[in-house]
């Protein structure tokens, strides 16, 4: 067999260090190719200003915690609302608007940077490749031998060759009479050489689907808990407890339990994550007996037992310091959300909100603009222009990215993706991400007008009346909101409160000028009078 072939078939270890990075054969080479498709994918046209400052913001996180691999990561940030975070083979590292959504802090991206990090580094994209690919070789090795010991036992009498066929782990020459052997022998020849020759060096179309499945529906178990394990060591390290990690797991967890919509991505899989937050409580275990029993060291960044050979050594790019500080913190158990927490209060108005500027210039198209910024943030921000995972560039130059704070390079993004939700039909999602407590900054005062649509959107009287009262409430302050007045409308429509309906949408008319929108109105207005009138009848 080929050395590639033979190299295929031992697995592939995790890179040792930042330096060693490379595709290590031609399958990995043509997983690398087929990663720059994938960009073209989710990356279409010249990133706008805007979405290069958030992506600088985060290429700043990623070189100061993890410089060494600054060369060979790529971050992109992606127009899309939903909680998506996954890896190309390559180390292109994407993240969409809703995932930053819900992270508060350059601690908590930590989190997600480091699973992700840790799936490439640990090579989880040509691992997984791999595994079917093997996997597909076995099932055609069986049928194959299969074959062969139904061949041989139509000319050869005796025991065992039936029993070859029920087993192909049975398969021994010993246990073949001398006429199947020969047989079954130059069948597994010819296929040894057919792999040998193309079936390691052949990529299938469905190859890029199956890479593309992995990293955003979520790697093998075993895969993905080499990752946790990664990402629970580093910010145990770099933070001094795990207590970032346990507040974006519980976060998504609690969003994934109360969403309308199931979507079975990794970030927004509620088993996945109840098994993250059980993960995190072992682990705190360990860290924990580790202290009362004052053994030193670390525990390892690296899972137990992942596929031989790549499991066993924590390589020097992914190992933990000599010593961990632990924290004395009480094992996490997964808690189902009930209701939704907090309320409109704590959403704080524009006017001086976390020191981010009411004049913010928002952009959102169609096309793959995904954040918006703060006017006058943009001077002093480092020029970071996307580079090849295995370029031999310079590393970009992070100074300046602190000058924009989480708070303020997110700040412009709440408003579009929120609004993208309330159209999708979350509501409960909706209301979690706005009611949430959040660390240091408050939500602008206008997404209580998002808030009290969602309310009213849902089939629950209880929340109806909730955003009624809200609806009023802002309607108290701005009289002229023709939102809220539709709103009114709406509600009192589905209640079947005619008179009441036909008084709120009127008040639309004042303000609402000629053209489509309020032709839409007049014309419910008109089946508001039918209904008005057959109730009189």
């Amino acid at each position: 067999m080929s050395a590639l072939s033979a190299h295929a078939l031992v697995g592939y270890d995790p890179f040792p260090d930042a330096a060693s990075i490379q595709a290590a054969d031609e399958l990995e080479e043509r997983l690398w190719d087929e990663a720059e498709l994938l960009r073209g994918q989710f990356i279409r046209g010249k990133p706008s200003p805007a979405v290069e400052t958030m992506q600088r913001l985060v290429r700043g996180v990623l070189t100061k915690h993890w410089p060494e691999l600054s060369r060979k990561v790529t971050v992109f940030v992606i127009d899309q609302a939903d909680v998506l975070a996954f890896t190309s083979a390559n180390g292109d590292i994407y993240l969409s608007a809703g995932m930053l959504l819900r992270l508060d802090s350059e601690d908590e991206l930590q989190v997600i940077l480091a699973r992700e990090i840790a799936h490439f580094t640990h090579r989880h994209t040509v691992r997984t490749v791999h595994a079917a690919r093997m996997g597909a070789g076995a099932k055609v090795i069986a049928s194959t031998a299969l074959d062969a010991a139904d061949i041989a036992s139509k000319i050869a009498t005796g025991v065992g060759v039936m029993d070859l066929a029920k087993s192909v782990a049975s398969l021994s020459q010993e246990m073949l009479l001398t006429s199947g052997r020969e047989i079954l022998q130059d069948r597994l020849n010819r296929l040894r050489e057919i792999l040998a020759d193309s079936f390691f060096r052949s990529m299938s179309v469905t190859g890029i689907g199956m890479v593309v499945k992995s990293s955003i529906f979520g790697f093998r178990d075993a895969l993905e808990e080499e990752s946790d394990r990664y990402a629970m060591a580093f910010i145990q390290q770099k933070q001094g407890s795990t207590d970032a990690y346990r507040r974006v797991m519980q976060r998504l967890y609690d969003e994934a339990v109360l969403d309308e919509k199931k979507f079975s991505v990794f970030y927004a899989n509620e088993d996945r994550l109840s098994d993250r937050l059980k993960a995190l409580a072992e682990f705190e275990r360990e860290l924990q007996g580790r202290r009362e029993a004052g053994v030193p060291g670390t525990l390892p960044a690296t899972a137990a037992a992942v596929d031989g050979p790549a499991a066993g050594a924590v390589p020097a790019l992914m190992a933990s310091p000599q010593t961990l500080t632990v924290a004395a913190t009480a094992p996490v158990v997964p808690q189902a959300a009930e209701g939704v927490p907090g309320n409109a209060s704590d959403v704080q108005p524009e006017s001086g909100g976390a020191g981010v500027k009411p004049d913010v210039v928002v952009v959102l198209s169609s096309s793959n603009v995904v954040a918006v910024v703060p006017e006058g943030l943009e001077p002093g921000l480092p020029e970071l222009a996307p580079e090849r995972a295995n370029a031999k560039s310079a590393a970009p130059d992070a100074s300046g990215t602190e000058e924009v704070a989480y708070h303020q390079a997110i700040a412009p993004l709440v408003m579009p993706l929120l609004e993208a939700e309330l159209e999708a039909g979350r509501y409960r999602r909706l209301m979690r991400n706005i009611e949430r407590p959040r660390q240091a900054w408050k939500l602008p005062d206008r997404v209580r007008a998002l808030l009290a649509e969602g309310y009213a959107a849902t089939n629950d009287p209880a929340l109806q009346g909730k955003g009624l009262a809200l609806a009023q409430e802002l309607l108290a302050q701005h009289p002229e909101d023709v939102r809220m007045w539709k709103l009114l409308g709406n509600l009192s429509y589905r209640r079947g409160q005619w008179a009441e309906a036909k008084e709120h949408l009127g008040k639309v008319l004042r303000f609402v000028p000629e053209g489509d929108e309020r032709g839409f109105v007049e014309q419910h207005l008109r089946q508001i009078d039918k209904k008005l009138s057959e109730a009189s009848k």
